[in-house]
């Protein structure tokens, strides 16, 4: 059986006998836990979960050797978090909120009466949301295909993202303070091709084209 899950951190080029336990819960040893760092280095965020659906969140402060510090407990709803700002994490959550929504959560104060709402649950289902040159690309299911609206880091709106086709779009990665990121959509029509995005104009441009022998000119989706 899967159990007994624990986080270590392993040096890379050291054995991995030399790695150092960060967490584990033996009084739980059907949780597993999933650990990533964020983009600055400074918070380790811990996901437990204990089936496919929902999980807790837990963080440590990595600058100040903190304690891993409970944000949200229980697995009735899902959470990710997307970065942190001025010390407040940056979450997208299905708690209170079946589509999605982004909120923004004080660590002293993780309750979620104290949570910031930064981004409300609207009509369309809230997939994904990144930031780039200081704001935030927020990625959304309308009408069976991809939809991205730009917003200001506090939630404001600014714009719609100018796709150049209908289909399925992703990506939008890369350093968060770049102007320029990437993504790439697969139409009904086209296959896979990848755009070069400038946040600060709005304006795409292809990266790469997939080279098949197919001309998809004569086709409108």
């Amino acid at each position: 059986s899967n159990e007994n899950s624990k986080v270590y951190y392993h040096k890379i080029g050291d054995n991995q006998e030399d790695d150092k336990l960060v967490y584990e819960d033996p009084q739980h040893p059907e949780w597993m836990f999933t650990a990533e760092v964020s983009d600055d280095e400074s918070t380790l965020e811990i996901y437990v979960s204990e089936s496919t659906s929902g999980s807790a969140l837990y963080i440590k402060d990595l600058k100040n050797n903190g304690q891993i510090m409970h944000i949200v407990d229980g697995f009735e709803n899902n959470y990710s978090v997307i970065d942190n700002i001025d010390g407040k994490l940056l979450v997208l959550t299905d708690m209170g909120a079946p589509k999605y929504r982004l909120v923004l959560i004080d660590p002293a104060k993780p309750e979620s009466k104290n949570w910031a709402e930064v981004i409300p649950e609207k009509e369309n289902v809230l997939e994904s949301v990144s930031i780039k040159a200081g704001r935030l690309i927020a990625g959304y299911i309308k009408d069976a295909q991809s939809h991205y609206e730009v917003y200001s880091l506090k939630g404001g709106y600014l714009h719609d993202v100018d796709l150049p086709q209908i289909g399925y779009a992703s990506g939008f990665s890369g350093d968060k303070n770049d102007n320029i990121t990437f993504y790439q959509i697969e139409t009904f029509t086209s296959p896979s091709t990848i755009y070069k995005y400038d946040v600060n104009t709005n304006k795409s441009e292809v990266y790469r084209q997939t080279d098949i022998d197919f001309d998809g000119s004569g086709y409108i989706a």
